[in-house]
Formats: structure tokens, sequence, C-alpha cells
């Protein structure tokens, strides 16, 4: 017994002085012949398990003519199974196994969805994938109906008065950013997205399949085991149907301005920009372009806030690292009118500067911190950083590992040319919420404008 612990002393000591937190721990690889993948990472310094499923279909694989369709199939998931029939059965199921319902996050994004069970105990395992089997492979949409039923449904939810849709405002802003931005149209009203069952079930049968599903499981876990787990419950889930070439947006170049006239005490001002050419995963230098100008302390963004604009408002630098709609924004909030046209010209100042080698160099420090973080600050927060890497880089453990080194190889000329082709204010599209009338002499600034009222459909453009 007492070699036993002196033993388990060694192991632990070898382990963490092997797994520093600029690496990942050990993470095994498993794919099963349907193309299935599983991350198995065990961590037994606490008696649970984490598991996140990825699905590697999202918003943007919505066909051109069926908007909103992949939210629907998000949506008829929670609805049942064969085995837990109704959705709050299956609610049920989920919150028995994380015990509280803040421990299951649930997703629906542009380029994929996602589901994670924070917190599990050991001895639920297999429940847990048993449960997620049951999930996407046997969902029922029960509530959904044949075509002569989702007629009529169209039918009365156009009736539905504008004043009853809810459309909040920051939603209203990124969806208009996104549409300027690679053409991305969500409708907002709900008779446009209705669909019936054969079109869920199809777009399902199409997307939800194995080879565009990754499982990672951390914690208190045996390899082998999982490994028996994985092929009891989807060794046989095969896809005959073909999928589609996924759908391609084409990132648009050019300055446009959106006007959302909505009566508002402030103004609203999102700028986006494109990043990262498609289908290249996000480079390390544009990275730290964006986090030198706006994430580290005494950013460029927070100067212009102190020393411009009086502390008016708040603000936020924001990215999408998709391959399929790779972009990055800046979001001001409860900005007064008067001075929307000064953070506008003052912010195009200050992105035309060089970037210097101490805000490099913080850049490096705080990116590196933020994956050092994720990686060491339990099972879920490890599983949540692995998946969104690597699903998107080629499905490469060893892209993710390199993620600290690789910003640290960057230099600053390399910096520098990515700042100055994202920065390009030529490109940017902006989009405005607030009263038309007090925004004048900024959108007077811009040539190619779009007047829309609040919870107008995004894909009708008034030009000037």
């Amino acid at each position: 017994m007492k070699k036993n612990y002196f033993n388990i002393i060694i192991f632990t000591f070898i382990f963490g002085v092997l797994h520093t937190s600029d690496s990942l721990p050990y993470i095994e690889e498993y794919v099963l012949d349907n193309g299935l993948r599983v991350l198995i990472s065990p961590n037994y310094d606490t008696p649970t398990v984490a598991m996140e499923v990825y699905i590697n279909a999202g918003k943007l694989d919505d066909p051109v003519n069926k908007p909103g369709l992949s939210q629907r199939v998000y949506d008829g998931l929670y609805h049942g199974t064969n085995k837990f029939t109704t959705s709050k059965d299956l609610e049920d199921a989920f919150n028995d196994l994380v015990g509280n319902s803040w421990r299951l996050r649930k997703g629906l994004e542009f380029d994929h969805m996602f589901i994670k069970l924070s917190s599990v105990l050991k001895n639920d395992t297999e429940n847990a994938f048993e449960l997620v089997s049951e999930f996407l492979r046997y969902p029922t949409f029960r509530k959904y109906r044949g075509p002569i039923n989702t007629f009529f449904k169209k039918i009365f939810l156009s009736l539905t008065p504008k004043a009853l849709i809810k459309y909040d405002l920051y939603d209203e802003m990124m969806d208009h950013s996104v549409y300027l931005l690679n053409g991305f149209y969500a409708p907002i009203r709900p008779a446009l997205s209705v669909y019936s069952k054969k079109e869920v079930v199809g777009w399902y049968e199409k997307y939800i399949r194995p080879e565009n599903i990754t499982i990672m499981i951390s914690g208190d876990i045996n390899s082998l085991y999982i490994k028996k787990l994985v092929n009891q419950y989807f060794s046989d889930w095969k896809s005959n149907i073909d999928m589609d070439k996924r759908k391609s947006y084409s990132l648009k170049t050019g300055n446009d301005l959106s006007v959302i006239n909505r009566p508002e005490n402030f103004a609203y001002v999102n700028i986006s920009f494109p990043t990262t050419e498609l289908n290249e995963f996000w480079s390390p230098s544009i990275q730290m372009a964006l986090m030198s100008f706006g994430r580290i302390a005494n950013n460029r963004l927070e100067t212009i806030q102190y020393n411009h604009l009086n502390m008016a408002g708040s603000f936020e630098l924001w990215w999408n690292q998709s391959n399929r709609i790779p972009g990055a924004g800046i979001t001001y909030y409860a900005l007064p009118y008067s001075k929307v046209e000064k953070f506008y010209d003052t912010l195009i100042e200050e992105l035309q500067k060089p970037l210097e080698a101490n805000e490099l160099e913080d850049a490096k420090r705080w990116r590196a911190n933020v994956y050092k973080n994720a990686r060491s600050s339990g099972n879920a927060s490890l599983n949540n950083h692995v998946q969104y890497y690597y699903n998107k880089n080629g499905y490469s453990i060893k892209s993710v590992n390199d993620l600290i080194s690789d910003i640290n190889e960057v230099t600053l000329e390399e910096v520098n040319a990515a700042a100055k082709n994202i920065f390009n204010s030529q490109d940017f599209k902006v989009v405005v919420i607030g009263s038309k009338d007090s925004l004048t002499t900024f959108i007077n600034k811009f040539e190619n404008i779009h007047y829309f009222n609040h919870k107008d459909e995004i894909n009708y453009i008034r030009s000037k």
C-alpha cells in the first residue's frame, strides 16, 4: 500500500513537470469507422467527468431558399427522442445527469452546434453516453407537422403584429453587421422560418451525421472504457444520404452603412471588417493586431474613450474565428449622438498608426494567459478550448497545442502588415442604431447607405 501511494506521488510530480500550462494535457484521438471523432483526456484530480459534443453544422448551412431552417432543426432536437418522448423528459434527463441546469450549456452558432455537460459523476459516464446518443441519433421532431399544417401555421404567424416580435437591440445590430459582411440572412418574422417535419428531418439527415461530430470527454475516466462506450452507442450509426456541398459566402469588400431608425436616447454603433481569407484558419499576426488594439491594458480603444469621448458609453472588440465567416468588429454602446462622428474619425486615425513593440508584447502575454487559463481551469474549460480550435483548424491536436508558441513567434512587422490589411476603413461595414434625424452629419460621411426601421427584414434594403 505504501509503495502504491509512493508511485502515485511520483506520477503526479512527473505529470505536473511535463504538463506545463503552455502545453495541453494528454489527449488521445479516437476515430470510428463512420468518421465520428472522440477526444479522451484523463484527469484524476476530480472525481467527475465533463463531456462536450461539437456538431460541425450551423446557420451557414441553411439552404438559400430556406433561411432559418437550421434553427428549427436545433430547436427540434430538444423536442424529445424515442426514449425520452417529450421535451420535458429530455430536459429532466440532462438535468439529472449534471445536477443543475447551469452545468448544461447548448447553442447554435454560424458554423456549429454544441452541447456541454460540465460536470457528470464518474458513475454516470455511461448514462451520459446513452443520453447523448439518444439526443443525436433518435430525435423525433414531434412538434413539427406535415405541409398542410405548415401552410396554415405560416398564414397564422404572418398575422403576428410587429410589436409582438421579440428582437433585442444587440441581435438586430449584429445580424445587420453579418449581412453586410457576407450576405448571411436570418429572418426576423416567425412566418418566414416555418418548415414542415419533412424539411426539418431532411436537413438533420444531411448534417447531423457521424463525420460532422466530435465528442470530447475529460476527467476521471479510463480510455479503454470510454472507447467501449463510444463503440456501443455510436459505431453502428451510418449516414446514407449525400451531404450537399457547403454553402459558400464571399466576404464583401467596400464601405457600407446601414441605419436602423429606432428611437433611442443614445446611438449604438458596430464596425465590422473581414480578417482571414475564407477557408483559412485565423492567423497569429491578425490575432495579435486585434489584441494589441483592443484587449491589452490601456489599449487604444480605451484611450479613445478616455481622451476623446469623456468616458461615454462602453465598447467591446469581438471576432469570429470561423473559417467560413472570418471577421471581427468594434461595438460601441450608448454613445451620445454628438460623439458618434468623433468616435468614428478618431478610431480610423488610431487604426492607421503602427503598433509598437510594447503593445505586441502585452498582447502576446494577454493571449497566452487566456489559453493557459483555459487549459488549467477544469475539465469543462479544457473541453471548450480544445473543441473550438480542433474543429476549426483541420482536426489537429498539434495545432491546438501550438497556439501559444505560434503567437510568440510573430514579429512586429508581421503584425503591422496584418493590421494594415484588416483595419482598412474602405472595407468597413458600419451599422448604427438610433434616431436617423440625430445622425445626419455622420450618415453624410458615407456613400453606400441603407435605411431600415426597427424589425425590418434584413434582406430588404432601401438605399439612399
